[in-house]
C-alpha cells in the first residue's frame, strides 16, 4: 500500500508582451546570446538525492533477522493474546530522518468496540517503550511518529520497533496488531524512498537536525 513516492518538478515560464528581436545595423556586431542560468541546488535540499531511492530495498531475511535478534520489547504480554484489530499494511522501510506514517483499518467485528488506538514504539529492543495515539476517521486510525513529539529529530533512529493496541472507551485493551513479544520493525535507511502521506493528514516531514528555531543551539 505504501509505494515509493516520486517527486516531480514543474517549471513554468510566461512571456509578457515579448517584442520582436531587433536586427543589428550595418557594421554593428550581432548581440551575444546570454548563457542560461542554472540554479544551484541548496545544500539542505532533501529532494536532490531521491533519484535513486528504493534501489536496494530491505529483504525479508533482513527484517526477520532484526526481529529475531530483538527478542521482544519491554511491555505487557497481554497484547499477544488479543485478536487482531483489522487490516494493516506494515511499512518495512522509511527514509532516515523522515516522520513515520502509520494507519490501520478496523475490522467489522472490532469496529463497535474500538474507540482509541495506541501506537507503542521503541528505537531499540532494550530501550524504553513510548506511546502515542492515532487519530480516528470512521473505521480508520491514522497518524504516526513525528519529528518533535516523538523525538525523531533528536534520535534519528536506524530502526523503529512498534505494535498497536486498540482500546474501548473505558480503556480496556480489546485488539492488537503486533505485540511486545513480536513487534513490527521499520528500517530507517538513507536510500529508502520517503513514504507517502495518509489521506486527510499532512505528508511525513523531514526531521531537520537543525531547524530554524534551533539555529542558535546548533554547533558551528
Amino acid at each position: 500500500m505504501f509505494r515509493c513516492a516520486t517527486a516531480m518538478l514543474f517549471v513554468a515560464a510566461t512571456a509578457c508582451g515579448a517584442s520582436q528581436e531587433r536586427k543589428p545595423l550595418e557594421g554593428e556586431d550581432a548581440p551575444v546570446a546570454a548563457e542560461p542560468q542554472v540554479a544551484e541546488t541548496p545544500a539542505d535540499d532533501k529532494s536532490s538525492d531521491l533519484a535513486d531511492c528504493g534501489r536496494n530495498p530491505a529483504s525479508d531475511e533482513e527484517i526477520e533477522a532484526l526481529k529475531n535478534n530483538c527478542g521482544g520489547l519491554r511491555g505487557d504480554s497481554l497484547a499477544a493474546r488479543l485478536p487482531k484489530c483489522g487490516a494493516f499494511d506494515a511499512p518495512r522501510e522509511q527514509r532516515r530522518r523522515y516522520e513515520l506514517p502509520v494507519y490501520i483499518e478496523i475490522g467489522t467485528e472490532m469496529l463497535p468496540r474500538v474507540e482509541k488506538m495506541v501506537l507503542n514504539f521503541a528505537f531499540a529492543c532494550d530501550s524504553e517503550v513510548y506511546t502515542t495515539e492515532l487519530t480516528r476517521s470512521g473505521a480508520v486510525f491514522g497518524g504516526g511518529l513525528t519529528c518533535d513529539r516523538d523525538q525523531l529529530r533528536i534520535f534519528a533512529p536506524a530502526q523503529i520497533y512498534y505494535y498497536l493496541v486498540g482500546h474501548t472507551v473505558g480503556g480496556e485493551a480489546v485488539c492488537t496488531q503486533g505485540s511486545a513479544s513480536d513487534p513490527f520493525v521499520v528500517l530507517m535507511t538513507e536510500n529508502a524512498c520517503p513514504l507517502p502521506g495518509i489521506p486527510g493528514l499532512r505528508p511525513p516531514e523531514y526531521c531537520d537536525p537543525c531547524p530554524p528555531y534551533m539555529r542558535m543551539e546548533c554547533p558551528g
